[in-house]
């Protein structure tokens, strides 16, 4: 398991990197739209197995 230190100093890192240009937060539309679509299936998927049982 991850210690709470580590998290915090990953955190910070993280936001360190985004300030100085390092990393930069994108909008992927293309993962948006698959992520979507997954969870458009596991639900499908969840209610017809509802209706099985």
């Amino acid at each position: 398991m991850i210690s709470e230190k580590r998290k915090k100093e990953a955190q910070n890192n993280f936001t360190r990197y985004l300030q100085e240009g390092l990393l930069k937060k994108e909008h992927n539309e293309l993962a948006m739209n698959k992520y979507k679509e997954n969870a458009d299936i596991s639900l499908k998927t969840a209610n017809e197995l509802i209706k099985v049982h």
